[in-house]
């Protein structure tokens, strides 16, 4: 590993107050931001895991600036969308998710276990700007019932986990996306089905 992935990988660093000092020394330095842990993990995905605090955009600028590939994926397909979606928890989460999307990130990514970020957000996030967040996403094209079954997709995430006051408002938000995405997906079959008996 890296010197850079040794210090995110030892707990007590994050806890030091010239943390992210030491953060701008290694990027300075030219380090490989893109090399790998054990986890298939490169360096900001592993900063995500650790890091606490509410200044965590700061940190992804600094690694954007410095090149860092936005889409890298661990050895389970997971993105950074999955990552800032289950460990970060500020209620700024949505400027995060703002600049990613800027930076094109693959917003359907898909890990290995069926799940774009959506569902992941809906599990770990508990503040009342999840509307605002999602309705983000929706904007962008993430797809609303992308999961293996059932009860992991984000709509009964929402109504079995979320409880805010704006639940019934993300509830109709979401409802009224798949229906539309569906509707979207069964056009798309009926046309390419009616081009196959033409043809």
């Amino acid at each position: 590993m890296t010197p850079l992935l040794q210090f995110l990988a030892n707990g007590e660093a994050y806890r030091h107050d010239d943390f992210v000092e030491i953060i701008h020394f290694f990027v300075e330095k030219k380090i490989d931001l893109n090399a790998k842990n054990e986890y298939g993990e490169n360096a900001l995905l592993k900063l995500i895991v650790n890091y606490k605090k509410d200044d965590l955009i700061d940190l992804i600028k600094l690694f954007i600036d410095n090149e860092i590939d936005i889409n890298f994926k661990n050895e389970y397909g997971t993105n950074i969308l999955h990552y800032v979606c289950e460990y970060y928890t500020h209620e700024n989460l949505m400027d995060i998710i703002q600049l990613l999307i800027e930076q094109k990130v693959e917003i359907n990514c898909i890990h290995d276990y069926g799940h774009n970020a959506l569902p992941v957000l809906c599990r770990n996030y508990g503040y009342e700007n999840m509307y605002d967040i999602i309705k983000l996403l929706i904007e962008n094209g993430i797809e609303v019932h992308c999961n293996p079954n059932n009860e992991g997709n984000a709509l009964n995430i929402i109504i079995n986990h979320y409880r805010e006051e704006n639940r019934a408002n993300i509830v109709e938000l979401l409802s009224k996306e798949e229906i539309r995405q569906r509707g979207r997906t069964q056009a798309g079959s009926s046309s390419k089905a009616m081009k196959r008996k033409h043809n």
